[in-house]
């Protein structure tokens, strides 16, 4: 019995029941149901999917991945284990760990793929755990660690402990699913010595996203139970912005990223992208600061906004010590660049990249997607994978402050050397200054938001920063007290 994706299941009591569906699918491909219809456990995991099941979505992957009772699609494979590692399923975001690690359908990242086994070894899963050790032994993607090696085998159980005590290269001759897997990654040369003395992998760690972390904590702190009771009164996700307005008439904004988002092709698949959309008035914003801690970056986006408005209810509270502000002032303008500095933007900035060639010297251009930039800027680009070699070499380091999105600026900040002059910039990075000045920013450029419903209204019609900037949102630079406006 064959049923297409969209055609109802008459007749039974487990049509609305998610784990029903998805049980009665793991069943029919295990051998365990009467009838062995691949196609038939296809279309229950397919139905219970689009209703946000991890499970069901990580076995709908391995249906495409392997042409399980329906036509093989790598694509849309690997669009369902990242829908599932999204939930926070440990197999498929084992599946995405190893896919980066070897860069196998998508970019080689040692760096993510490391997170994304620390994600679901935490959830016990074995082979994650052990590929975890294997990364901390050879200092691939994280700090070389050999207690946190000796940590991850043994919890990845008796292999593992056993495993742990050969030489890599040993384990590598095995058969078996750890063995494969290492083999092809010391194809592409990944055995740990080209990593010794590479600052990107000493000074990279498993904590993304400290930035958010600390100034989410240091929000709670000051606002203590009164945050307990502020709620969302009013959100709009625009083309360009997201912004919010809390229960306390105070609002946020964040860049919306709108191309990270493989939910928006389809109105079913969109829709899982936010479920409770038209539910969201009234939620608790310490609900949903949660989201900070996820990987779906539409929902992380409205995090991010709340609290940008949650860090303007703190300085109408009680204001950051120690830190001149300035209204009204674009932070790019004030930068003043000595004469022989070299300058890195990440992002594509167009005001100030526009300054810089007007400057006639050289510079680069962290971006990660070329087609943000305009012809006459591409001569110097550079792709963001490149970021551990660029980023150091920077006098003057400028940066969006949409890397809050993608948890890449705590990185970006740690590679930057120790005298350079650090310009983080945008609406996104309108948060209390602590965790960025703690870092070695010395300019933070961001907003205040001034009349929060009209500037909502802007963003539901697609307005950018042209539309708001000093009408419903002010920008404002930051610095600490007595910092020069320049380096010269």
């Amino acid at each position: 019995m064959n049923r297409g994706f969209e055609k109802p299941r008459a007749n039974e009591e487990s049509a609305n029941n998610l784990e029903a569906g998805y049980q009665l699918g793991m069943d029919i491909i295990s051998g365990r149901a009467e009838d062995k219809d691949l196609p038939e456990a296809v279309s229950l995991f397919h139905e219970a999917a689009l209703q946000g099941h991890p499970g069901a979505q990580y076995e709908l992957g391995v249906s495409y991945c392997r042409g399980r009772g329906i036509k093989q699609s790598s694509e849309n494979a690997l669009q369902w284990f990242t829908r599932s590692a999204e939930n926070g399923y440990p197999k498929a975001l084992h599946n995405l760990g190893v896919r980066h690690s070897i860069g196998k359908g998508v970019d080689q990242d040692a760096v993510r793929a490391a997170r994304l086994f620390l994600q679901a070894a935490s959830q016990g899963h074995t082979l994650s755990q052990f590929k975890l050790a294997v990364m901390y032994k050879l200092g691939w993607g994280v700090q070389q660690k050999d207690e946190e090696a000796e940590k991850w085998f043994s919890l990845a159980g008796g292999t593992g402990k056993n495993e742990a005590m050969f030489p890599l290269s040993e384990i590598a001759k095995q058969e078996n699913d750890r063995a494969r897997w290492l083999k092809e990654a010391m194809k592409l040369g990944y055995t740990g010595n080209e990593f010794k003395n590479c600052e990107e992998f000493n000074l990279l760690n498993l904590n993304p996203g400290a930035i958010l972390r600390e100034t989410h904590e240091h929000i709670q702190s000051i606002l203590g139970e009164e945050i307990s009771k502020i709620t969302l009164e009013r959100v709009v996700i625009g083309l360009f912005f997201t912004g919010v307005k809390l229960s306390n008439g105070l609002g946020g904004i964040c860049f919306t990223p709108i191309k990270t988002i493989p939910e928006a092709v389809c109105c079913p698949s969109s829709a899982r992208a936010m479920p409770n959309s038209g539910r969201l008035k009234g939620t608790p914003v310490l609900e949903l600061l949660q989201e900070l801690y996820k990987s779906n970056s539409l929902r992380k986006a409205i995090s991010i906004a709340v609290l940008n408005a949650l860090s303007e209810t703190c300085w109408q509270k009680s204001p950051p010590q120690g830190y001149e502000v300035q209204s009204g002032i674009d932070a790019l303008e004030v930068v003043e660049i000595p004469e022989e500095a070299y300058v890195v933007v990440v992002g594509a900035l167009a005001p100030f990249l526009k300054k810089l060639i007007k400057r006639g010297k050289p510079f680069t251009i962290l971006e990660m997607d070329p087609s943000t930039l305009k012809p006459n800027e591409m001569p110097f680009y550079v792709h963001g994978s490149r970021a551990a070699e660029i980023v150091p070499k920077a006098d003057v380091l400028v940066i969006t402050g949409t890397t809050l999105i993608n948890d890449t600026l705590d990185d970006l900040l740690q590679l930057a050397k120790p005298e350079a002059h650090i310009v983080v910039v945008g609406p996104t990075a309108s948060l209390l200054p602590d965790a960025f000045f703690k870092r070695g920013v010395d300019v933070l450029g961001g907003i205040s938001v001034t009349k929060p419903d009209e500037l909502l209204d802007l963003l539901a019609e697609a307005g950018s920063g042209y539309h708001f900037f000093g009408k419903s949102a002010n920008r404002t630079v930051i610095r600490k007290c007595g910092l020069k406006e320049s380096l010269a």
